[in-house]
Formats: structure tokens, C-alpha cells, sequence
């Protein structure tokens, strides 16, 4: 069996209602986003190309198919295949749940279609799974308004896998992340080569005029580019979309990271006029570059404020601030100064736009080399790590320290699961401040979930999410408890001849259990007491004939009871002592007897003899 991820949706101090699940929570500190996972039937499959497979035959069907589009419904866990370039195209309805696994797909939409490749409904949930060694293609009309995977704020998207992604969108929405004028969406990118195109949109994030979302990235290859179309206000590599798209949510935990901004946008952060947002990176390397206008390498557009930036860990940081410029088209003949390295985008004004607040930690290897972008029309250059240039000069801004959280992960008992963070070591006792982190609960074999808490609300049946934006210590906590018990029979069977007097001997006895999922385990008799099986006779027991023999030992477990074959108790038999005399005569040979004879006769005739 296998087993699909249901998602949730928590924002901080806002009061969310989940429908059809009857969830409802009030967030406070913390936005959380979860899923969890329900059984999943046999996996399925469909090929855009011929229109066929078996996700519409299975029962209940993971699929619809009306000739254009491929509607994946709630609960499916499918691959898809095939190369469609006359419209076809793949949806996740409304609400839905779903696992969806790319081997090789390659969808590119033609003229007059504005519509995604690949689209999140509103509420979907997506694990979105890129098969090895195979490249999948997501090219949303080129100069249309959707995304190449349109993800956006409401949906959630876990990227994994060990093949290639390369999703483009038609021009306003982003590579990856919300269409024109839609925010993106929770996505998270554990591995696999993800390459993400746009112009207006950012490369992944936010559509035009959309803020960047919540975005984590764990580990694999990640290329974000928003310079794939000309645009006269473009978005940021990762990040806000263009027109006025903040930055978001953007922690980077690990990977390799590219990431370039086009027009007043920054490489990572947001567009025109916009702020980078809350920005964390304590892993992996990174390279980002500013839009020409004065994107900030790593903060705000033009205009922008850095936003709250926070660099650490073993993270390795390049970013080069967008050099300055002024097309007359768009803002008249001022003349603008180059964005910062890391902080905030340039100005034509008097005065400096705001550095945000800035952190950064060498300690444990984090290095960064930021490079400001050259004014123009004498304005000046951005700083390396500050504010953008502006007519009195950059302001260089010393980086304070970072601030971290500890994440405690608990399992409840130890022995029914786990709780594991992404990427795998991270350090759990240095969470930077603002940082989202991904989280999995596996329970073990035999074992079912109760409930998980993070910072102690409760989520229910999750088994996997992010907590964006930890601001506290927080304890991501698993119960489990044994799955219920529907069978149990007796595999092997102790010793069960016995003499009267003797002990009874249970070392041998094992039993099978069965669960209500159908899985089995045998257990020996040394672990009973620890599953919680007993048995009607003690072990060691000495048994009698006259009340044990042809018995029978009942096993009960959970209500449960299986009972051993008939025990046979024999009788000892009593009376006067036999004592063996040992006989230790030789045995003669026939010679030795004939020898003897001869010599008996012989004397009886010499008595005869003496006798006369």
C-alpha cells in the first residue's frame, strides 16, 4: 500500500476553516502548513499521448479525462506520461489531495490557450514526484498570463524526486507559483533539478503583481530565472512577481541555487517598489542576481526594503545587486542607483530605502561575497550588504547577529514512529528566526497515527507539513498507538510432552498477529509481555497429571485468543529398586569347551583307573 499526503493550511493569527475535513484553527505565532497521509489504493497511470490508462478504471477512480483535460481527483497516486502539444493538460481538482508522479511528460500549450500545464484548484494538495533519469516539460503560451505549474496562494506543492523539471510560463505568470495577479503558493522543493522560467511572473513565486508565497527549498538543483521574457516591470528570480509582488516567505536549507531577477526585481526577494520579505538561508550555495533598475542581488526591488534577511549556517552566498538605469517609458528620465548586494533596491531619491534587518553568522562555514550594482547617470552604486544606491551615496549596514529557535522533535513512544526534519542534519538547535522548516511523521510497522502537535496545536492525522516562519522554540510532537487487533493464531507451538513434575516450558511458542490493515507479525513468546499477550498457565509451571494432561494453553491478546494443542503429561513409574550386578565372566570360545570336556574325561578315567 502506499501513502499520499493530505495537506492544511494554517496563517498566522487568522482563523481557517477546512470544510469537508472539519478542521478549524486559530494560528498563533506560528503558520503552519501540514499534511498527513491516508491509505492510498494501487497506484495508477495515463498517457497524455493516446488518452488512455487505468486511473479512470480503478475503484474509486483517480482520474477523469474529457479528451483535453486530466482531472486528478481525491486520493489518487499516479504517473503520467506522454508529449501533447494541441492543448491537453493536467489539473487537480478543487480541494483535492493527490500524488502525481512525471515520467518524462512534456506539455506545451499553443497559441490562444492561457491556461497551465499543470494547474493547482483551489485548496488542491500535490506531491509532486519527478521520476529518475527522465525530464518533464511544463510550457504554459508564450506572452499568455498562466504559469508553467500554476501553484497559487490557497494550494500547496511538495517538489521531490531525482529527475528534472522545466516548467515556463506564457509571460505574466511565474515559472512555478501563481498566474497573473495570483500570490504563490506553500511550495517546497526537497531534490530533483527544477528549472523555473518566467517574465512578468516571477521565476518561482508569485504571479505578476503577486507576492512570493511561502517557498522551501531542502536540497536538488534549482534554477530560477524571471529574464525569459521582456517586460517593462519583471519579477524576482524567487519571489514577488513584477508590478509590486513582495518577496515572501524564502528560506533555503540546503541544494544549489540560481536565481536571477529581471527588471527592478530582485534575484531574491521582491519587484518593483516591493520589500524581499523574510529571508533565511543557512544551507546549501547560492548565486543571486538583481534586475537591471536596481534590484538588490538578495532583498528588495527597486525602491524596495531589504526586508529581514538572515544568512548562516553552511549556506555559501553570492549575490550581485541589478545595475541602475531609467527607461523614459516607464519612469521618465530619472536616474536610479544600482541595488545593494543584500539589502534593499535602488533610488533616484535624496534618501536611502531601508537596509531591512540584516544577520549573519560565520560560525559554522557560512560565507558570503556581495558585490552592489553600479549607479547610473550618477547616481551612485549599491553597497555590498546595505542599502541601495541613491543620490548622497550607499550606506554600507553592519549585520547583526541571528537570532535562533530550537525545533524538538518527539515521538510518542519512540518505538510507534518518527519525527524527522528536512534537509536530513539539519541542526534542530539553530533555527534561525523566520525560518520554515519541513517536517515527516513515519510510523513504524503495526504502529497508526493519533494526533500531531506543533507548538501545541493540534493538527490531527498529519505526516507531513512545513511551519513557516518560526519565531519560538517548538516541539513537533507524534502520538501513535498498536493498530487494533483482528487475528491471532499460533505459528509454532511450545514443548508439549511432559513427565508429572516437570515445569512447564513456553520458550518456543510463537504467535502471529494480524491487524486491521491486514499486516502481520509473528512474536515470540520473550516479547509477550511486551505486546501485552498472556497466557492461561504460567511458564515454568509444574505440571501434573492428573489436572494438565490434555490441556490446552490459551494465548490472549487484545481480546483475542488462540489456544496451543493438547499438553501430554505422563505418568512415573514407581517400585523396589533394581540393582544391576555387573557379569564379568569371559565368554569361552568353542576350543576352550572342547578342551574343557577332553580334560573331564580324562580325569573320570583316571579315577576309574585308581578305583581297580
Amino acid at each position: 500500500m502506499r501513502s499520499i499526503p493530505m495537506q492544511k493550511i494554517f496563517s498566522a493569527a487568522v482563523l481557517l476553516s477546512f470544510g469537508k475535513r472539519g478542521f478549524a484553527f486559530l494560528a498563533l505565532a506560528l503558520g503552519l502548513l501540514a499534511a498527513s497521509a491516508l491509505p492510498a489504493q494501487a497506484a495508477s497511470d495515463f498517457n497524455l499521448t493516446s488518452g488512455t490508462g487505468s486511473c479512470a478504471t480503478v475503484a474509486p477512480a483517480e482520474c477523469t479525462w474529457n479528451g483535453t483535460v486530466l482531472t486528478v481527483l481525491d486520493g489518487a497516486d499516479m504517473t503520467v506520461t506522454g508529449t501533447v502539444t494541441n492543448g491537453q493538460r493536467i489539473e487537480v481538482a478543487p480541494g483535492a489531495t493527490a500524488a502525481l508522479t512525471l515520467r518524462g511528460v512534456s506539455i506545451t500549450l499553443p497559441k490562444g490557450n492561457n491556461s497551465s500545464p499543470l494547474q493547482l484548484n483551489a485548496g488542491a494538495i500535490l506531491t509532486l514526484t519527478l521520476a529518475g533519469s527522465t525530464v518533464s516539460t511544463l510550457a504554459a503560451r508564450s506572452g499568455g498570463v498562466a504559469a508553467g505549474l500554476q501553484a497559487p496562494a490557497g494550494t500547496t506543492l511538495v517538489i521531490q524526486g531525482a529527475g528534472e523539471l522545466d516548467a515556463t510560463s506564457g509571460g505574466h505568470g511565474a515559472g512555478i507559483g501563481g498566474s497573473d495577479g495570483q500570490a504563490g503558493g506553500v511550495i517546497t522543493i526537497n531534490d530533483g533539478t527544477v528549472k523555473a522560467t518566467s517574465g512578468g511572473g516571477a521565476g518561482i513565486g508569485g504571479g505578476a503583481n503577486g507576492a512570493g508565497g511561502a517557498i522551501t527549498i531542502n536540497g536538488g538543483t534549482v534554477k530560477a530565472d524571471a529574464t525569459g521574457s521582456t517586460c517593462a516591470s519583471c519579477g524576482a528570480g524567487i519571489g514577488g512577481g513584477g508590478g509590486g509582488g513582495a518577496g515572501g516567505n524564502i528560506t533555503i536549507h540546503g541544494g544549489d541555487v540560481q536565481a536571477r531577477g529581471s527588471t527592478y526585481a530582485a534575484g531574491i526577494g521582491g519587484s518593483v517598489g516591493s520589500a524581499g520579505g523574510v529571508i533565511v538561508i543557512d544551507g546549501g550555495t547560492v548565486q543571486a542576481w538583481g534586475g537591471g533598475g536596481g534590484g538588490a542581488g538578495i532583498g528588495g526591488g527597486i525602491f524596495g526594503v531589504g526586508g529581514s534577511i538572515s544568512i548562516c549556517g553552511t549556506a555559501v552566498v553570492t549575490a550581485v545587486g541589478g545595475t541602475g538605469f531609467a527607461p523614459a517609458s516607464v519612469y521618465g528620465a530619472f536616474s536610479y542607483g544600482g541595488g545593494a548586494g543584500i539589502g534593499s533596491g535602488g533610488t533616484y531619491d535624496n534618501l536611502p530605502v531601508n537596509a531591512g534587518t540584516l544577520a549573519f553568522d560565520p560560525s559554522r562555514g557560512a560565507s558570503v561575497t556581495a558585490t552592489g550594482g553600479t549607479g547610473y547617470g550618477g547616481v551612485s552604486v549599491g553597497a555590498s550588504v546595505g542599502t541601495g544606491g541613491y543620490m548622497g551615496g550607499p550606506r554600507s549596514v553592519t549585520p547583526g547577529l541571528v537570532t535562533y529557535h530550537t525545533v524538538t522533535l518527539t515521538a510518542v513512544p519512540p518505538a510507534g514512529g518518527t519525527v524527522a526534519a528536512l534537509p536530513a542534519g539539519i541542526d534542530l538547535s539553530k533555527i534561525p528566526h523566520g525560518a520554515n522548516l519541513f517536517f515527516t511523521v513515519t510510523p513504524a510497522a503495526h504502529y497508526k497515527l493519533v494526533s500531531v502537535t506543533v507548538g501545541g496545536q493540534n493538527l490531527g492525522l498529519v505526516r507531513s507539513g512545513t511551519v513557516v516562519g518560526i519565531t519560538a522554540d517548538t516541539e513537533i510532537k507524534a502520538t501513535f498507538v498498536k493498530m487494533a487487533a483482528i487475528g491471532l493464531a499460533i505459528k509454532t507451538q511450545p514443548k508439549l510432552s511432559y513427565s508429572d513434575g516437570d515445569a512447564l516450558d513456553l520458550s518456543a511458542l510463537v504467535v502471529t498477529l494480524t491487524y486491521e490493515d491486514g499486516s502481520t507479525e509473528d512474536v515470540a513468546f520473550a516479547d509477550f509481555a511486551a505486546n501485552e499477550i498472556t497466557t492461561d498457565m504460567a511458564n515454568g509451571k509444574v505440571l501434573s497429571r492428573d489436572t494438565d494432561n490434555g490441556k490446552t494453553i490459551t494465548v490472549t491478546w487484545s481480546g483475542l485468543s488462540a489456544s496451543t494443542d493438547p499438553l501430554a503429561v505422563t505418568a512415573i513409574v514407581t517400585g523396589p529398586p533394581v540393582t544391576d550386578v555387573p557379569f564379568n565372566a569371559a565368554i569361552p570360545t568353542l576350543n576352550e569347551v572342547g578342551l574343557a570336556l577332553l580334560a573331564l574325561m580324562l580325569a573320570g578315567a583316571a579315577l576309574r583307573r585308581r578305583r581297580r
